[in-house]
């Protein structure tokens, strides 16, 4: 069933990346945190489970991406941030490309949910829009 665009509506995306790859992508590519993170978001990536942040913060780009419904075709991989509020709960920041899609699929909010242990991370994000407030 699909829902007019008047209808309150969820999008949901979901994403898993092992640890390790993205631990081995920096150890080969230095540089590919520079062009995955924006700097906001590599000043959270401290301490010793850094490249465990990092590869949760990626899943859930990830899986905002999906909610947006094109992968990352047609916005920055800047578009999507993931920043923390004062209480460390995941947020997420929509720019350019992704915000534009954002706005033509009449999304009025995103939440992020991201889990990691040792060797994974998950993230998971729901999109809303149509809702009257």
């Amino acid at each position: 069933m699909r829902f007019a665009p008047s209808e309150g509506f969820f999008r949901v995306g979901v994403d898993l990346v092992e640890v390790d790859r993205v631990r081995r992508l920096l150890d080969r590519h230095p540089r590919a945190e520079v062009k995955l993170f924006t700097e906001r978001e590599r000043h959270l990536f401290v301490g010793s489970r850094r490249i465990q942040r990092m590869a949760g913060t990626f899943a859930a780009k990830e899986a905002v991406w999906k909610c947006l419904g094109r992968g990352f075709r047609g916005m920055s991989l800047h578009d999507v941030e993931i920043l923390r509020d004062g209480a460390g709960k995941p947020e997420v920041l929509l720019s350019g490309g992704a915000a534009q899609r954002a706005f033509e699929l009449g999304i009025q909010g995103i939440e992020v949910s991201i889990s990691h242990e040792a060797s994974l991370a998950v993230a998971q994000a729901i999109a809303w829009g149509g809702f009257s407030r």
